[in-house]
């Protein structure tokens, strides 16, 4: 009996204990919920206070502890911006707290590349904070931009590093680096960074400091070099697309006679690839290969019929090569398919002035100005086409344009001319 009575009593304790600690999870999962929710709605005070509960009720220290970096970083962010959020904690004792945390983490996950990030974030944090503290001394300013970074912001790159080298195919943490050293200068220092970014995923758009104008050469040359890398590797991302990406960031750059290749490339591999023939065709118009780029525009508008680009530069290449009625098919293609856009209309005017149609070419630039009665452009298009034609309209058009910029002098000195009988 005594036996029994010592079975049950131990199956109870197991099941009261389980109750028990299932009980605290939900509590403090709970808890957790609230605080996200406080978060999105940007109450720092009441996130943190929920995610403290959680921590008390025995909730997942790894997954909260976490949550309590974010959001304290979340905060600095805020406060560097000009933001001022109500923080459960002033600044420095912010940071402080993070640092703390993010330590506790990393003994606990040493591997876990995201805490080395957030580390990465709070050694910046501190940086930034010294640096606005710090009055700057301009005689120990060098030339050499890295000689200039601070201990806590190599620590920062120390920590990314880290974060890399546990996760080398996580381009986010690359990209984060690029953009930490194009910031300070050193286009050298980004490259070797870019081009281990754009080989882990090479896809053109996501790696958005490639889109800044005026492109360092080094930065360039590297994502090349990275999409390249791709390309010889396995990759989700098809050789057609790499190639196609690797051809449109050298167009960006001006650099279509080195992109060239690439899109034969991404044409061979993809042959009925809308980009890749859309690309070709653009380069071969702009490089004047015009029936190089009527072959890759036909194939292209069969692909796409609804796209307006295709015809709208098939029209070009066909009044390039003098064949005027083919561009006016091609250029009401392209109307039809965009009726809203202004230079559509323009495109098929020219062609139709070409022709001698001026009737129909009137037609077209007055309808492109009246349907976009404050675009200037318009406004100026139709104009040059009467001052071309003698138009006896054109004193109209100078009213409507001087009713539309009435402090530009060159307006009025043009409209001016007109009036005077002036060619």
């Amino acid at each position: 009996m005594l036996r029994k009575l010592l079975v049950l009593g131990s199956i109870l304790g197991i099941l009261l204990g389980e109750t028990i600690y299932f009980g605290r999870q939900c509590i403090a999962a709970v808890h957790r919920l609230r605080g996200e929710r406080a978060f999105f709605r940007n109450d720092h005070q009441d996130a943190w206070r929920h995610y403290q509960s959680a921590i008390a009720w025995g909730g997942d220290p790894d997954q909260l502890e976490t949550d309590e970096i974010e959001l304290l970083l979340f905060g600095l962010d805020q406060i560097e911006a000009g933001v001022k959020p109500k923080t459960p904690m002033p600044p420095d004792l912010a940071l402080r707290q993070a640092q703390a945390l993010v330590a506790r983490r990393l003994r606990a996950s040493p591997s876990r590349a995201y805490d080395w990030s957030l580390a990465s974030d709070i050694f910046l944090h501190r940086a930034r904070q010294i640096r606005r503290e710090t009055s700057l001394d301009l005689t120990r300013v060098s030339e050499d931009p890295l000689a200039n970074l601070s201990r806590d912001e190599w620590l920062g790159v120390f920590a990314l590093e880290m974060a890399t080298r546990w996760e080398p195919t996580n381009y986010l943490y690359q990209d984060l680096l690029v953009e930490f050293f194009l910031d300070r200068g050193s286009q050298q220092e980004a490259a070797g960074y870019c081009r281990r970014a754009v080989a882990a995923y090479p896809h053109l758009d996501e790696h958005r400091y490639l889109s800044r104008p005026n492109l360092a050469p080094e930065i360039l040359d590297a994502a090349v070099q990275g999409f390249q890398d791709a390309a010889g590797a396995e990759s989700l991302v098809t050789e057609a697309d790499i190639a196609c990406d690797t051809a449109r960031l050298l167009l960006q750059n001006g650099q279509d006679a080195r992109a060239l290749p690439y899109l034969q490339k991404a044409v061979a591999a993809a042959p009925r690839s809308f980009l890749a023939h859309y690309l070709a065709g653009d380069v071969s118009y702009r490089a004047k290969s015009y029936k190089d780029a009527i072959a890759h525009l036909e194939i292209a508008a069969r692909l796409h019929p609804g796209d307006p680009w295709p015809h709208f530069l098939l029209g070009r290449s066909h009044r390039a090569l003098g064949e005027i009625e083919a561009a006016i098919g091609e250029m009401r293609e392209a109307r039809e398919a965009a009726p809203n856009d202004v230079q559509f209309f323009h495109g098929l005017g020219e062609v139709l002035e070409d022709s001698g149609r001026l009737q129909e070419a009137e037609r077209q630039f007055v309808a492109a100005a009246n349907l976009h009665p404050h675009d200037v452009a318009a406004w100026w298009a139709l104009l040059e086409y009467y001052e071309r034609h003698h138009g006896t309209n054109a004193g109209e058009v100078c009213a409507t344009l001087l009713r539309l910029l009435p402090e530009d002098a060159s307006a009025r000195q043009r409209c001016a001319r007109l009036d005077q009988g002036s060619p």
